[in-house]
C-alpha cells in the first residue's frame, strides 16, 4: 500500500521512519462520508473515537445566544478531530463539515494503544492532533491588533501554508470553499466588510477570492504585507 497519498502522512513529513509505517496500515483505511450539516464532534463524544480527515473541510465553531457564530478553527485534510472533545467538556461547540468529508473514524483506546507501540510514530501523531493550538495565538493577535486587510491577507496565507503541507495548493493559490459569512465568523469581522476587504485586496493586486478559488497575485509581496511567518506552524520534533 502507498502512504504517500495520506494527508496525515504528507503532514508528517519524514518525521515517520518508513520501517514504521505499516502500523498505520494496521489502523486501516476504510472511512465514512459526512454530509454538510453533521455534528462530528457529537460523534466523536458519544463513541470515543476521533476521525483523521482525509477530504474535506470542517470548522469548530459555537453559536451563541444571539444566534451569531463564532468560529474557533478551520480543519483541513490530514487534521485529526476529537481529542479535545474526548478530553473536555466541548459540549457547546460543533465541528461541522463545510464540504462532504470523508474521514477515518478510529476508537481512540485502539488508536492509542497502536501508537504506544511506536513512541516516535505517537509523537508525531500527538504533534499533528495538538498543533492546531499554534493557530489560536496568530488568530488572536490578528482579531486584536491587525487592520482588516492584514487579518484577512494573514488567515487566507494561513491556510495557504497548512494546504501546502499536504500537497493540496499551488504556489499561486488553492480551492476554498469558505463563504464570505464564513471569513466573517472566522475573523471577527461582517460578510460585507469582509467583501469590501477582498475587494481592496483585489485591486491592490495582492490576490483574488472568487468563486471558491483562492489566487495570489504576488505571494512574496503579500507575506511582506500581512507581516506572515510560517515559523509558528514548523514542527520543532525530530
Amino acid at each position: 500500500m502507498s502512504f504517500d497519498r495520506t494527508p496525515l502522512l504528507r503532514r508528517l513529513g519524514g518525521a515517520v521512519p518508513e520501517e514504521e509505517l505499516d502500523l498505520f496500515d494496521s489502523l486501516g483505511r476504510i472511512g465514512k462520508k459526512y454530509a454538510v450539516g453533521h455534528d462530528l464532534g457529537e460523534e466523536c463524544r458519544a463513541d470515543e473515537t476521533i476521525m483523521i480527515i482525509q477530504h474535506g473541510w470542517t470548522m469548530t465553531y459555537k453559536l451563541l445566544r444571539d444566534g451569531s457564530r463564532q468560529v474557533i478553527d478551520v480543519n483541513l485534510p490530514g487534521d485529526v478531530l476529537g481529542m479535545r472533545q474526548i478530553l473536555f467538556n466541548y459540549d457547546e461547540y460543533r465541528v461541522e463539515p463545510i464540504t462532504e468529508v470523508f474521514a477515518q473514524k478510529l476508537p481512540a483506546d485502539i488508536i492509542l494503544r497502536a501508537l504506544g507501540k511506536s513512541p516516535e510514530i505517537a509523537a508525531q501523531v500527538m504533534w499533528a492532533m495538538m498543533s492546531d493550538s499554534a493557530f489560536a495565538p496568530e488568530r488572536l493577535v490578528s482579531m486584536g491588533r491587525r487592520e482588516a486587510p492584514k487579518r484577512v491577507a494573514h488567515f487566507l496565507l494561513e491556510l495557504g501554508a497548512r494546504l501546502d503541507r499536504v500537497n493540496l495548493s499551488h504556489k499561486n493559490g488553492y480551492l476554498c470553499p469558505l463563504s464570505q459569512t464564513d471569513l466573517g465568523d472566522i475573523l471577527g469581522m461582517s460578510a460585507v466588510h469582509v467583501n469590501r476587504v477582498l475587494r481592496d485586496l483585489r485591486e491592490r493586486k495582492f490576490l483574488t477570492f472568487r468563486i471558491g478559488r483562492v489566487q495570489f497575485h504576488d505571494r512574496d509581496l503579500l507575506n511582506d504585507f500581512a507581516e506572515f511567518e510560517s515559523s509558528y506552524m514548523e514542527r520543532r520534533l525530530n
